[in-house]
């Protein structure tokens, strides 16, 4: 069984706030883009990212059970009625092609532009939670990770996880992800003792089986390897 002795809330920080960097050069029109995560676009990464913040967040407040913290919001149902009212008001004008394209091309910017706050927010206030007096002694209720966990655990888990989506999210849109040598020293370790076995090759499953790490391979390369992910441009 995994055992984390260490407090690795700074270095969570230091990974969430990197992970914020990438996220925040999100453009209109990118939330449709692929990412390493099979089946997911690039809105349904952001949004599950919120949501386990938030998760996170509420665990760290002995919240964690409720299952409405961890909800998805994906990118633009905030703007599904305004965006019907704005559909009807271009049928009865009969808009031309070029006045449709705008309007489409706003709500795209919505879209990202709400996606991308919604992310910010939620990681401000999982560093806010994590840094709470005593909070590493808690207990984390995480329902998708099979219960309660101890709170140093679970911030290595949340590590671990802003690490590798950190990179999920500069790879579909195609810029460089860097989080620090610091923070792929702490997470390293955690990533060499995560089981591996039939577990990661379940639908759903947090990652994919390990790759062959090559001999040499630095920290980051090493860390996607073993989590499944292809780090070396396709």
């Amino acid at each position: 069984m995994l055992t984390i002795i260490e407090d690795l809330r700074a270095a969570d920080a230091v990974a969430v706030r990197a992970s914020v960097a990438v996220v925040e050069k999100i453009a209109a029109g990118d939330l449709v883009r692929v990412t390493p995560c099979a089946g997911w676009d690039l809105g349904d990464l952001l949004a599950h990212m919120t949501a386990q913040h938030r998760g996170f967040a509420a665990a760290a407040r002995g919240q964690g059970a409720d299952p409405a913290f961890w909800a998805e919001e994906h990118a633009g149902e905030r703007h599904v009625e305004q965006h019907a009212g704005e559909q009807r008001a271009k049928e009865r004008r009969v808009e031309q092609h070029a006045g449709e394209q705008g309007v489409e091309q706003r709500a795209e910017v919505r879209a990202s532009e709400d996606a991308v706050r919604r992310y910010v927010k939620a990681a401000e206030d999982v560093i806010a939670a994590f840094a709470e007096v005593g909070v590493l002694e808690r207990t984390f209720c995480l329902p998708d990770a099979g219960g309660d966990h101890p709170g140093r655990l679970a911030i290595g888990m949340h590590l671990v996880d802003y690490t590798v989506h950190g990179w999920d999210v500069a790879r579909a849109i195609g810029v460089d992800f860097q989080p620090g040598a610091d923070v792929l020293a702490r997470t390293l370790p955690i990533v060499r003792a995560l089981p591996g076995g039939k577990a990661r090759l379940a639908p759903g499953a947090a990652f994919g089986p390990a790759r062959e790490v090559p001999v040499g391979a630095d920290a980051l390369t090493e860390i996607l390897l073993l989590l499944g992910r292809i780090p070396s441009a396709e």
